[in-house]
């Protein structure tokens, strides 16, 4: 697998998202990009969250901002960076999925 991200502070967590849904979880390249991220960075204590991540886990975020965290919600092609991701697959092909996120595209040549 091979993992690129431009977006500042947000390149860690959005990258590290990524490859744990993807290597640790098996889930596909494409589905793993696609899904809502999460970003905290300690200072300011700022929980930073896509607004579809609150769909699917709204009693976690009411847990986490029940023991004194802040929750920014975000559009997400605002504030989180753009992520371009390539993997094997089965028998041997390989993936490329650009982040939908931002307008980008990619071209690749094997």
């Amino acid at each position: 697998m091979v993992i690129g991200a431009a977006g500042g502070s947000k390149i860690t967590t959005s990258v590290a998202q990524i490859i744990v849904k993807h290597l640790w979880y098996g889930i596909d390249l494409k589905r793993a990009m696609d899904e809502a991220r999460v970003h905290h960075q300690l200072m300011p204590n700022v929980l930073v969250v896509e607004d579809n991540f609150k769909i699917e886990y709204e009693k976690l975020l009411h847990q986490i901002e029940k023991i004194g965290h802040n929750i920014e919600f975000k559009y997400p092609a605002d504030g989180f960076c753009a992520v371009t991701s390539i993997s094997h697959v089965n028998r041997g092909n390989v993936v490329g999925v650009p982040d939908i996120r931002r307008k980008t595209g990619g071209v690749g040549y094997v």
